[in-house]
C-alpha cells in the first residue's frame, strides 16, 4: 500500500496541497503586511471589494457565485485591493479625463499593482490566474471582452492573442515593466490604449465595466 501511494496517489495529493497552502499564506501575508484595517461601513454595501482611505469594504454577499468559488473570489478581490493599497496613489482625481479614459488607465493599473504584488507573493499568481481566464471565443470583440483578454495578455505570459489592440498594450506594458513604479508611464498606456479603442467606436458603459477581482 505504502509504494502504491507513493507511486501513484499520495505524491500528487501532497503537490496539490502545498500549492493551495502557498497561495492561501501569500493571500494571506500580503494582507497582513499592507491592511491597517478591513472592514465593511456604511448602510450600503458596495458590488465588489473597493478602497478607501486605509479602508477596504467589502460586499455582503457575491449573487449567483457558489459558496466555494466565494471564498476564492474573496481572497482574490482582498489581495488585488491590498495591493492597490500598497502601490496605488492614495489620492488619483479623475479631473477631466472621461470615463473611457479612466477605464483603460484602471485596466493598466491593476496589471501594475499585480505585477508589484507578486515579486513579493508569487503564490498570488495562481489565484489571480483563476479568474483571468477570457479566451477569443468566450469573451467575444466587445469592450469588455477585449479589455478581459488584455487584462489576461499582461498577467499570463503564456497566453497568445493575436488582436492587433491586445498585442500592441501587451508590447507597451512589458517594455514599460522595467520600471514597475513609473506610474506616469503606465498612465501614458492607459492613454494610447484609450485613443486606440476608442477608433473603434464600441459601446461602453462606465456603470457596468468593471472586472472581479
Amino acid at each position: 500500500m505504502t509504494n502504491t501511494l507513493h507511486n501513484g496517489y499520495a505524491a500528487p495529493l501532497v503537490r496539490r496541497l502545498d500549492v493551495l497552502r502557498s497561495i492561501d499564506e501569500a493571500a494571506h501575508s500580503a494582507l497582513r503586511a499592507t491592511l491597517p484595517a478591513l472592514a465593511e461601513r456604511g448602510t450600503a454595501a458596495p458590488v465588489r471589494v473597493t478602497v478607501g482611505e486605509d479602508l477596504l469594504r467589502a460586499p455582503r454577499r457575491w449573487p449567483g457565485v457558489t459558496p466555494v468559488a466565494r471564498d476564492r473570489l474573496y481572497r482574490a478581490a482582498v489581495a488585488h485591493a491590498a495591493a492597490h493599497l500598497r502601490y496605488s496613489p492614495r489620492q488619483r482625481p479623475a479631473g477631466n479625463r472621461n470615463p473611457m479614459l479612466l477605464a483603460m488607465i484602471a485596466l493598466v493599473e491593476d496589471a501594475r499593482v499585480e505585477r508589484l504584488m507578486l515579486r513579493q507573493y508569487p503564490g498570488l499568481n495562481a489565484l489571480w490566474g483563476a479568474f483571468h481566464n477570457a479566451t477569443r471565443a468566450a469573451a467575444g470583440f466587445g469592450l469588455a471582452g477585449l479589455s478581459a483578454r488584455l487584462a489576461r495578455a499582461l498577467h499570463d505570459p503564456r497566453y497568445s492573442d493575436s488582436n492587433v489592440w491586445i498585442t500592441q498594450g501587451r508590447q507597451m506594458f512589458e517594455q514599460a515593466a522595467a520600471n514597475l513604479h513609473d506610474i506616469a508611464a503606465f498612465e501614458c498606456i492607459g492613454r494610447e490604449l484609450a485613443i486606440r479603442i476608442e477608433k473603434m467606436r464600441l459601446p461602453f458603459s462606465a456603470a457596468t465595466h468593471f472586472f472581479m477581482p
